[in-house]
């Protein structure tokens, strides 16, 4: 291990060790103001509960008001591997947590080929402030940054079986992770390759509960679930693009048009994929991109979330489509694999990054500008939004430069 990536582990390993010693010492209270009993590290005491609740053969998507705060969101199958860390107590079970969710997705970012070695260091001291609000929130899209990092690994490695484990882990930890699939386009022959482990991996997952609880349960767990799923799509908008047009256009778009309109905008650059194929910078930064999109376009999107939008923000800018090349250089091996630096537009797409979705839900600034810049504003949101739109822009135009022979796009 080299000595910038010994720098990074030793500062994740301390992020893990403040992030525990503060929940577990924290006192437990009514730190929601709900007249219940909670610990500052309540969505872990949710993931545990559920484990207990699947073995007792009681609804896992109610209310438990005495023992936790809100409702569990994940799958039957998350509460069966969650049982890893319900088995041990909180002291041994939640540092373990907590350490998934910082280190697992620094290792998997190590394992991405295409980005240069000495720039990976560098994303992973970028991404630990947005790692560590997570985890102090105990959620689990630390885990899932890790997985899908994992998959793209994979695909650029044509380990199609072992791209299908980790893709089918976030779907089944998350829903949203299901888009991610998309990504085997920009691979030939990657969807041949992956329908039969494909569909042997999620048969799997799907099933993983049955032999604990029965059929008929796991019938009824999986309809509660997306039952709960459907209800709490029509509940109010966080952190998303539904939430920035209403706070800074003040109108009320429908939730699925816009999510529908996002989704097309996002499948654009799809319309040349055998050009994509052909550029791993493209699908690197295309991948990203997806990362972006499922949590700005989520209307439930929490701040805890966004560690997976910034981990996307961050392909897309270490690893943008080679605008301004010629089209037969080798982006990943030429000078300018930083060419977000050098490109005013990416570069304030960063800087906004680092100021407002990284630095904004901290005591950099004060209480109140600090929710005005996260909510009010949606100033956490916004540059995540803004390089979206930039990602698949020049997704776009620089397929459209390449078969024009141009090398100018400002």
């Amino acid at each position: 291990m080299g000595k910038s990536k010994k720098f990074v582990f030793v500062l994740y390993v301390l992020a893990i060790v403040f992030v525990v010693v503060r929940n577990l010492n924290l006192p437990w209270g009514d730190l929601f103001h709900t007249g219940g009993y909670y610990s500052h590290y309540n969505n872990y005491i949710i993931f545990k509960n559920s484990f207990w609740h699947l073995l007792d053969g009681e609804n896992l998507y109610a209310q438990y008001p005495l023992n936790q705060y809100d409702v569990f969101k994940y799958t039957p199958t998350f509460a069966v591997l969650f049982g890893l860390f319900s088995a041990v107590p909180d002291f041994l079970g939640y540092p373990l947590w907590t350490s998934v969710n910082l280190l697992f997705p620094l290792w998997a970012l190590f394992q991405i080929g295409g980005i240069r070695p000495k720039y990976k260091p560098w994303i992973g001291i970028v991404l630990l402030l947005e790692a560590i609000t997570n985890s102090l929130n105990s959620q689990s899209n630390g885990l899932l940054l890790g997985l899908f990092f994992m998959a793209l690994a994979s695909l650029e490695r044509q380990h199609y079986t072992k791209a299908m484990i980790w893709i089918w882990l976030t779907v089944f930890i998350k829903l949203f992770g299901i888009v991610f699939f998309v990504v085997l386009v920009l691979y030939p022959n990657a969807i041949r390759r992956s329908i039969v482990p494909g569909l042997v991996v999620m048969g799997v997952l799907f099933f993983l509960p049955l032999p604990i609880v029965g059929w008929q349960y796991l019938q009824l767990q999986y309809h509660n679930m997306l039952d709960l799923l459907a209800n709490d799509h029509a509940h109010f908008v966080k952190l998303s693009m539904m939430a920035w047009i209403n706070q800074w256009f003040h109108l009320l778009p429908q939730k699925n048009t816009v999510l529908f309109l996002g989704l097309f905008i996002q499948l654009l650059p799809l319309l040349f994929w055998k050009t994509m194929q052909t550029k791993k910078s493209m699908r690197i930064a295309y991948a990203g991109s997806w990362l972006l999109w499922m949590v700005i376009f989520n209307h439930m999107a929490e701040s805890a979330t966004y560690v997976i939008a910034v981990g996307g923000a961050l392909l897309v800018f270490f690893y943008p489509p080679p605008i301004a090349l010629e089209p037969t250089k080798d982006h990943s091996k030429s000078s300018t694999a930083l060419l977000g630096l050098k490109n005013k537009w990416y570069l304030l797409g960063f800087l906004m990054l680092l100021v407002f979705t990284i630095l904004g839900p901290t005591d950099i600034y004060p209480k109140d500008l600090r929710l005005w810049i996260v909510e009010t504003a949606q100033l956490k949101a916004f540059p995540c939004i803004y390089l979206w739109v930039l990602a698949i822009y020049q997704s776009i135009r620089c397929i459209q430069l390449r078969s024009s022979n141009t090398t100018k796009l400002f």
